[in-house]
């Protein structure tokens, strides 16, 4: 068995090791934890939010005011009543802003409170979708309540139009609606049955479709407009969910892979080329990038990549050149960095577990803004806006912070090696001393078995040394 000196030792090395691992992961949490640019907490509750491509200017909706909030930065341009906002988009030049609400349409000029566009639609829930420089933009439409009537409507309008330029009924409900970035493809995607659709915006026929059973989650077109991503199929044997891609001018996928489970309508994004895409999953907790550009196709080493999230995501941005994921969940913002072959969270703002509600980033995705709830059972929200590019503040990496974890080591390493020895050499208890002789009782005790056997071996010694003892005084009768 070990001897104690060898158990202080390995147990104060143990001690030393413990806080050097806690010292580094304190400070690698601290190195991803980002520090807000700057907040703004009005007493509203943000729930939209959109940003223009270099990040200058913001646009926000709440729904406890029934506010759009245009700024420039932190400050705040304008504000304009619009109720019941269920989609919001800004163009990537930042010049305009495409509002869907509960049965109508605005677009508004960045400059000015007033809607330059208004349009009713034909059914209550909306989505819009705008081009780079603002003058096209994309409005689906579909019914609150479906019942017998499961289509949707298509509507094509052009900033210079009093009206639509033209509408198209799409079969099913509408999921997905995005545009390319010079505003010349539109691509909308519809469950029940799930079809995926592709116009120009020439023409009220689709270019094609393509049919995937029972859903089409979502579906994005890169910036370019050359590739599509779809997510569709049904949760049966005959025809299993897939993650597709298309090149524009096919129709039949150039590129499909199984997967589990849905992922979220807001959890799909595309680069600008679209060679990377990526989904997010609400049931798995589960980010999946795929980078097509590897050999051979697709298919190669670090091509697709997985990653779990700390919880449930709730929206998903990805920076044009597919670099950059970020992810809003339940109990935080996380920030991927894709870089051959590893996609690996590079910074967080997520030590209070903050619960964000919605996201959106610059083209680069160095400027990230969200809106995380706030006050008490989070009855109201704020606007936060991170610099990607920044290095995290973290006084706790400092090397007094280490040395302090070392000292402290030191200390209950110390103290414990005291502890033992002074348990080893305690006294003994009150109940030892009833049950235990002491060393003078067993000095006394020894001495007079030595005589007694004496006497026993030599009766005249025995004899002599009695005569010599002198008696003790209190033994006299």
């Amino acid at each position: 068995m070990a001897s104690v000196k060898e158990k202080v030792f390995a147990l104060s090395i143990v001690l030393l090791l413990s806080s050097l691992a806690m010292a580094t992961a304190i400070e690698v949490l601290a190195q991803q934890e980002m520090t807000p640019e700057w907040v703004v907490e009005n007493g509203e509750h943000f729930v939209k939010l959109a940003i223009s491509a270099d990040g200058k200017y913001i646009a926000a909706t709440t729904n406890n005011t029934n506010l759009l909030h245009m700024f420039h930065g932190n400050e705040l341009q304008w504000t304009s009543s619009v109720s019941c906002v269920q989609s919001l988009v800004m163009s990537a030049n930042g010049k305009y802003v495409a509002v869907g609400t509960k049965g109508n349409f605005y677009l508004f000029d960045r400059q000015n409170a007033t809607p330059q566009v208004e349009y009713q639609l034909d059914y209550e829930n909306s989505l819009v979708a705008v081009s780079a420089n603002g003058n096209v933009t994309a409005v689906g439409a579909t019914p609150q309540t479906p019942n017998n009537n499961r289509n949707s409507k298509l509507y094509l309008l052009e900033k210079e139009s009093p009206g639509p330029t033209w509408n198209s009924t799409l079969l099913g409900t509408l999921e997905s609606l995005s545009i390319s970035g010079d505003g010349n493809y539109i691509v909308a995607s519809t469950t029940q049955p799930g079809v995926l659709y592709l116009f120009t915006k020439e023409e009220a026929t689709p270019l094609w479709t393509y049919n995937f059973g029972e859903h089409c989650r979502g579906s994005k077109i890169s910036n370019n407009g050359d590739y599509i991503v779809a997510v569709g199929g049904n949760q049966t044997a005959e025809k299993d969910l897939r993650i597709y891609r298309f090149l524009r001018q096919l129709q039949t996928p150039n590129y499909m892979k199984a997967i589990s489970e849905l992922p979220s309508v807001s959890g799909i994004s595309i680069s600008a080329n679209g060679s990377i895409f990526a989904t997010s999953y609400t049931r798995s907790n589960r980010l999946t990038m795929f980078n097509l550009e590897l050999a051979p196709y697709g298919y190669g080493p670090g091509s697709i990549l997985n990653v779990s999230l700390p919880s449930r995501s709730i929206s998903m941005s990805m920076s044009s050149d597919g670099r950059v994921i970020i992810v809003g969940t339940v109990e935080g913002l996380f920030v991927y960095k894709y870089s051959i072959p590893q996609l690996d969270l590079a910074k967080q703002y997520a030590t209070a577990k903050p619960r964000v509600i919605d996201i959106a980033s610059s083209a680069n995705g160095q400027l990230i803004i969200a809106a995380i709830a706030t006050g008490q059972n989070d009855e109201y929200s704020a606007i936060y806006l991170f610099d990607n590019s920044k290095e995290p503040q973290a006084i706790i990496t400092e090397p007094w912070f280490r040395i302090g974890l070392l000292l402290i080591a030191i200390l209950v390493a110390s103290a414990t090696i005291v502890y033992i020895f002074h348990r080893r050499r305690a006294p003994a208890t009150a109940a030892d001393d009833r049950t235990t002789p002491s060393l003078r009782t067993r000095k006394s005790i020894a001495r007079r078995a030595d005589l007694s056997r004496l006497c026993r071996s030599d009766g005249s010694l025995a004899t002599h040394l009695i005569r010599k003892t002198p008696r003790r005084a209190d033994s006299i009768q």
